[in-house]
């Protein structure tokens, strides 16, 4: 499929020059590659439509617009979005005031250089009658088309972030083939190891420190980053394995990873295959948790978290491999849990609260302290603050600057309204 887009967009070009090529990443299909498809593309686009019903749908919608940005390490643009309700739902929330207006910052905040949406005038008839537009069918007199103007206006101050990028110091490593096969149907010791979740299981506790994040795929050079955090690699190849190996900040690997090679082949000698040697473990077997089961599992700091879906048993063979956490109690009883290798950090399981481990590996990232709900992340020397409660919020810039929205200077602690947004330009910082 990808040659023969290629082909197309060639025969395209040759007739329109001009004509960049996009393609909408939410309308492909699941078992493409990415990574391979945005080489071919001139903008990468997508459409979102996070539930204005879920209070924490603002942390998953960043997840994918980080994705967005990092398929070509360029701005994209959000092809489609909503003004307000939707139409497919089995409750159709509407937007309360100011989240359209958020929404679309929190993209722009995330690197897209445009934001567009469905649908310009509402329809009259058909499947989509009920669907939200700019122009709403009251007219200009509705909140929705006031809400159209203000974030007109707010876009056109917003100009000079345009072009802008985003710099990280963790990345998150994304492999397709991977995805697909740890997701087989009926075939694996759990179904329950979802790629998406186990992505914004290391994804949220970063989103809330402000710590902006890059998706990259398994073979890229990750040497530029302070922390790479792989949260699974089922599909591990040879090249995968030394490029992981190449890393020179600390690394983190999830469980269930380096289990079978490019042809879903099990590695000779079993998990982790390629990534033996760097990990310094062995797993013995895989041992998913049933239904209202947990495994305790003890820091060496003295902390203790619950695993809840996923465990394994494993051996320790590297002469400098240290223990970071032991499973206490039940069949894993005394166990090593969490293990590092230098500066290579395994998870042999799933826990609900990744916050030891983040602690140990980030000191040297610098964080953004806000308070729960409320967005921080940068484009160069734009701050973006967006508060995603229905409170006001205080929150301490870390440097004075100017506001775009509302054009004025800004220092010290300011007061965050609901759902209010600000955008601070940070003068001689990039």
């Amino acid at each position: 499929m990808l040659e023969l887009f290629t082909a197309e967009r060639d025969a395209l070009r040759e007739v329109t020059p001009a004509v960049p090529v996009t393609t909408n990443f939410m309308s492909i299909l699941h078992g493409l590659d990415y990574w391979s498809w945005a080489a071919a593309e001139d903008l990468v686009s997508d459409d979102a439509y996070p539930d204005p019903a879920d209070p924490e749908s603002h942390v998953a919608v960043a997840l994918s617009y980080d994705l967005m940005r990092s398929l070509k390490r360029r701005p994209w643009l959000l092809l489609e979005s909503a003004p307000s309700a939707v139409s497919w739902r089995e409750v159709n929330v509407p937007k309360p005031p100011g989240m359209m207006r958020l929404h679309s910052l929190q993209a722009v905040a995330h690197g897209a250089d445009g934001v567009m949406f469905f649908q310009w005038r509402q329809a009259k008839y058909g499947p989509e009658k009920f669907h939200s537009a700019l122009l709403p069918h009251g007219g200009t007199a509705t909140r929705g088309w006031q809400d159209t103007l203000r974030l007109g206006a707010d876009l056109r101050r917003l100009a000079e972030v345009a072009g802008t990028a985003t710099r990280a110091e963790v990345a998150l490593v994304l492999g397709w083939d991977s995805w697909w096969g740890l997701e087989a149907p009926e075939s694996m010791p759990s179904n329950r190891l979802k790629l998406k979740d186990l992505l914004l299981a290391w994804y949220a506790p970063l989103h809330a420190r402000g710590i902006a994040v890059d998706l990259a795929p398994p073979d890229r050079d990750l040497s530029a980053y302070r922390v790479v955090i792989v949260p699974n690699l089922y599909l591990c190849t040879a090249e995968q394995a030394k490029a992981l190996a190449s890393v020179t900040g600390e690394l983190v690997v999830g469980p269930f990873s380096g289990v079978v090679d490019e042809s879903d082949q099990v590695h000779d000698g079993g998990a982790p295959g390629p990534l033996r040697e760097l990990l310094g473990v062995a797993i013995d077997e895989f041992w998913p948790l049933a239904d209202g089961v947990t495994q305790r599992v003890r820091h060496a700091g003295g902390d203790v978290g619950l695993a809840r879906t996923w465990a394994e048993w494993p051996r320790v063979v590297g002469d400098a491999v240290e223990v970071l956490a032991r499973y206490e109690g039940g069949d894993l009883d005394g166990l090593p849990a969490i293990t590092r290798n230098g500066h290579a950090t395994y998870l042999s399981c799933l826990l609900d609260d990744l916050r030891p481990v983040l602690d140990r590996v980030l000191h040297d990232v610098p964080a953004l302290d806000v308070p729960l709900g409320v967005e921080a992340t940068r484009r160069e020397n734009h701050l973006f603050l967006l508060n995603h409660t229905s409170t006001p919020q205080q929150v301490a810039l870390p440097q004075p600057g100017r506001d775009l929205l509302s054009e004025t200077d800004l220092r010290g602690v300011i007061t965050l309204a609901a759902r209010d947004a600000v955008v601070l330009r940070i003068e001689g910082d990039t």
